[in-house]
This record gives structure tokens, C-alpha cells and sequence, in this order.
């Protein structure tokens, strides 16, 4: 551990942890039934990773081929998380 912080990285930190507190906000407010999450930045890489859920599930039965495209797309953020917490 440094024994001293640079101040512009605990500001540049603090202004970055803001700005994806309001783009989570603001994805949040979006309406679903009107698909407008299409034209946003994260729809582009969750595609993919939730059509990959569903190949991946593939081999446990027809129920879990269906739940792995959601599965897979709520599960790979928080196992990225994790590990950037470890």
C-alpha cells in the first residue's frame, strides 16, 4: 500500500465512480416495453453474453438452456466484480 494518494487520482476516481452512478440511474429509468436500452452503450457487449448463457446452459435440460441467457447475464458482472474486489 502507498503511503500517500495523489490527490487527482482520488478526485478523477470519485468523478468516474459519479458518472457510472448516473448511467446506471439513467439505464435504470429506461422503459423497457418501448426497447429503448437498444440505442444504449451496454446493449452492444450484454447481447452476447446473454446468447452465450443459452449455449451454455445447453447441456442441463430445456428449463435451464431458457434461464441461462438471463443467468449468465446477471452472473458474469457480479463474478467480474468479485474478482476486481479480490
Amino acid at each position: 500500500m502507498p503511503q500517500e494518494v495523489e490527490p487527482w487520482l482520488v478526485y478523477g476516481r470519485a468523478v468516474l465512480l459519479v458518472a457510472i452512478a448516473f448511467y446506471g440511474v439513467w439505464l435504470a429509468a429506461m422503459d423497457i416495453p418501448d426497447w429503448e436500452m437498444s440505442s444504449s452503450l451496454i446493449h452492444y457487449p450484454m447481447v452476447p453474453i446473454h446468447e452465450f448463457g443459452h449455449i451454455l446452459f445447453l447441456p442441463f435440460g430445456e428449463f435451464m438452456t431458457l434461464l441461462g441467457g438471463s443467468l449468465f447475464q446477471v452472473a458474469l458482472p457480479l463474478i467480474f466484480g468479485g474478482v476486481f474486489l479480490r
